[in-house]
């Protein structure tokens, strides 16, 4: 897919994430004492470099090919294949397991879910980072392009915590982040990648509503010579008790 990878890239040149995740990550390893991460769907290693250096133990599991080198190239330590559908080799158990923006993407959450617990040890925690649902201003902004925003399912968060409160003890916080650019075609490609999420199709419906698209991110998210466009995360604990 041609633009898909640059809207990755855009999107996370632009974006606060990998700041404001650290952070919070960073407090809860110092707080729960985390000696180990299962990071499953550990994307480019801008999360994942960081996070190996706080810990004794960091474990990648990624499929996509180009990561896979990025995270070898920093010497992490890599299982590779499809968490879900694959049996993979990861033989011990984490203080803390993380799912970073990977259970949306996935047709059987529960299932993903129940495999990811499995690896979490007795007293650590399962730790998932999704948006919150809805999200408002991304659900805006693809009503007034008359696109259809996955994302806007406000059954997604209770289907969680009603699983997740069947194997463990939960709690839920909110986090946000925003994209800053100071280039509306930038802030489009970025926007990009949260709409599509690797679908060629979508990402083709996406780039027909260009015009419309900066037209509406003009009047509603420009100010002071910047563009900004803000993004609400919700992140859930599990603790395996």
């Amino acid at each position: 897919m041609n633009n898909y990878q640059k809207a990755f890239e855009s999107y996370l040149k632009l974006t606060d994430e990998k700041e404001r995740f650290f952070d919070y990550l960073s407090e809860v390893i110092q707080k729960f004492k985390i000696k180990s991460i299962l990071d499953i769907g550990a994307g480019n290693g801008d999360l994942a470099i960081p996070l190996s250096g706080v810990v004794e133990r960091y474990v990648a599991v990624e499929r996509n090919k180009n990561f896979i080198r990025i995270l070898e190239s920093k010497n992490l330590e890599v299982i590779q294949g499809d968490f879900l559908e694959e049996e993979l080799p990861i033989k011990s158990k984490f203080d803390l397991v993380l799912c970073s923006y990977v259970i949306p993407h996935e047709d059987s959450s529960d299932k993903f879910i129940s495999k990811a617990f499995h690896h979490v040890k007795w007293g650590g925690q399962l730790l998932i980072i999704t948006h919150t649902n809805p999200q408002v201003e991304l659900g805006n902004f693809c009503e007034n392009l008359d696109l259809e925003n996955e994302w806007n399912d406000p059954t997604f968060s209770p289907r969680m915590i009603e699983l997740l409160s069947k194997l463990g003890e939960v709690k839920q916080k909110n986090l946000s982040t925003a994209i800053i650019s100071d280039n509306l075609e930038d802030l489009f490609l970025a926007l990009s990648f949260g709409f599509s999420i690797g679908s060629e199709e979508k990402e083709k419906l996406f780039f027909e509503k260009k015009h419309e698209a900066f037209k509406f991110l003009e009047k509603n998210y420009s100010k002071d010579g910047k563009y900004i466009f803000p993004f609400k995360h919700e992140i859930i604990h599990c603790k395996k008790t």
